[in-house]
């Protein structure tokens, strides 16, 4: 069974298929870590709130 030659096109594909997966899975975990953030200081004025009445 003969290789198929690699082009420059068939590895830029596959770079950019993985850098694009990468930035995909970055984004889902700045977005959770976000998400908590919000929450805690949601949690933290609540508090606050309950505190001077």
């Amino acid at each position: 069974m003969k290789k198929k030659k690699k082009t420059a096109e068939d590895v830029a594909e596959k770079t950019g298929e993985a850098v694009g997966e990468s930035i995909r899975k970055g984004w889902g975990i700045t977005k959770a870590f976000g998400k908590g953030v919000k929450k805690s200081f949601t949690k933290k004025k609540r508090k606050t709130k309950k505190n001077l009445i």
